[in-house]
């Protein structure tokens, strides 16, 4: 939603890869997805488990790291891609709230929802972030408009110092 809402059009150079694992469990949540990215060619989804070289290739490669969160532990992906200098978007909430701020990375406002019944396990009286994926769309939108306003926050990313001690473990 954030995507086709940053990139209405359908004629932007860009794609989107979704990338998850284990949709076989969550079958209706993830032919859901492959419905609303029906008859975009931008848009790419890979549901599997990669080995982690393939992992940090698909890191790599990819211009910014996406990650609109409900809960996150610590955000393993996100820390990753900010050693490697991408900028990030990602939600305001959570365990990546410990190293990411405004200066280093696109932070997505949220609102505080209930865990509804079938959405977690021991959902019930938990609470997490719904990100706002119009605020989302305004960060991809501007990170493809303005490439060199991404690059400085990638390089603030990996220059900090809990990048540089991921670094030294990868």
């Amino acid at each position: 939603e954030a995507f086709h809402l940053a990139f209405p059009a359908g004629d932007e150079e860009v794609c989107l890869m979704l990338k998850s694992s284990n949709g076989q469990h969550h079958s209706e949540w993830l032919m859901d997805l492959v419905r609303s990215a029906a008859g975009d060619d931008r848009i790419m989804i890979r549901d599997d488990m990669l080995e982690r070289d393939d992992l940090w290739a698909l890191q790599r490669c990819c211009d910014a790291y996406v990650s609109l969160h409900r809960c996150e532990g610590f955000g393993l992906g996100m820390a990753e891609a900010m050693c490697l200098g991408k900028p990030v978007v990602a939600t305001a909430y959570s365990g990546n709230m410990d190293y990411m701020t405004e200066a280093n990375s696109c932070l997505v406002d949220y609102r505080v929802i209930p865990v509804t019944e079938g959405e977690y396990p021991y959902a019930e009286g938990q609470q997490w972030a719904d990100p706002d994926v119009g605020h989302a769309a305004t960060h991809m939108s501007r990170l493809h408009r303005e490439r060199a306003w991404g690059a400085r926050l990638g390089t603030q990313a990996r220059s900090e110092e809990h990048t540089s001690e991921l670094q030294s473990h990868a």
